[in-house]
């Protein structure tokens, strides 16, 4: 199965990917997931910990996880450089978003969970995770 979870209700092109709001995220039974997809969920919802937790609960031995977001010290350092306006800054922070974090405080929780990093990178402010979680003999 492939999950994306998602606040919004973004139409899917796929019809094997199964949406899932947060709220519903004990509903998929867990270890069950091929892929799962979190995108920018994680800057939508004020427990962010609590839903990557979850979300990493349900992605099955040689499965993939995808997250991404802002990454507070990259645009900490661009505001602090004078990169944005303050109506730009008010979109990017108060644009539906509840929380944020960084690439290496949400790259630590998955690695606490025992995946493996696949591919990591950071453009603009934004940074993108796919990780994998390994079969038991890796």
């Amino acid at each position: 199965m492939r999950i994306h979870i998602t606040v919004d209700n973004p139409p899917t092109q796929d019809p094997e990917v199964v949406l899932v709001h947060p709220d519903n995220i004990d509903s998929i039974e867990p270890s069950s997931c091929t892929e799962v997809n979190l995108g920018d969920t994680l800057d939508k919802v004020r427990n962010r910990d609590f839903v990557l937790a979850r979300a990493l609960s349900k992605v099955r031995y040689k499965g993939k996880l995808y997250v991404s977001g802002i990454d507070l010290n990259v645009f900490s350092r661009q505001l602090f450089n004078g990169h944005y306006t303050y109506h730009q800054i008010n979109n990017i922070l108060y644009n539906g978003n509840s929380s944020i974090s960084s690439h290496e405080e949400t790259w630590r929780i998955i690695q606490r969970a025992n995946f493996h990093l696949v591919k990591t990178r950071i453009d603009d402010m934004n940074f993108y995770l796919e990780a994998e979680r390994p079969s038991p003999h890796e």
